[in-house]
């Protein structure tokens, strides 16, 4: 299974990924700790990213090849980003499920002006990602992080990848 978990900074991403691969198992790929291992930390420039979505794609890859399942936690903000994970879930035949993660605008904004161990993403990045951002139109579950408990959101991915695998 490839689980996509999306959404703005402060949506909840991390913790939902978190929880839910310690929980219910699976590799959990988490774009900003590759970006901190790869020494890119406050480097943004088009090769670095493209170097840490390009890494964060081949350890989903290698999970798979190895029958593991993958919890990939990322703005992944474009439609573009999205598509190579429809293709590896293709690829290895195994079923993809997407979670977009939401919060009010106020939560949002609280979250990302808080110090946080794994995200550099503060107001400004918000706002470009916002701005930038291109929702989900594949079928998936969008999850109000601000809204239920921890576990109550890591139940309803868990319901919802039960509910909709092959």
């Amino acid at each position: 299974m490839l689980l996509l978990i999306t959404g703005l900074p402060g949506s909840g991403k991390t913790t939902l990924a978190r929880s839910y691969a310690s929980k219910f198992g699976g590799v959990h790929l988490n774009s900003d700790l590759i970006r901190a291992e790869l020494g890119l930390r406050g480097h943004y420039t088009p090769a670095d990213k493209q170097r840490v979505y390009e890494t964060l794609f081949q350890r989903a890859d290698n999970a798979l090849q190895n029958d593991q399942d993958v919890v990939i936690d990322s703005t992944l903000f474009r439609k573009s980003l999205r598509q190579p994970y429809y293709d590896l879930a293709q690829k290895w035949h195994t079923p993809l499920f997407v979670v977009v993660t939401q919060a009010a605008e106020k939560t949002l904004q609280e979250r990302v002006s808080q110090p946080r161990p794994d995200s550099e993403a503060d107001q400004q990045v918000l706002e470009r990602i916002q701005a930038q951002y291109e929702p989900v139109t594949e079928e998936h579950l969008e999850l109000h992080t601000d809204q239920m408990k921890l576990e109550e959101l890591s139940d309803a991915v868990r319901a919802y990848t039960l509910q909709h695998g092959n």
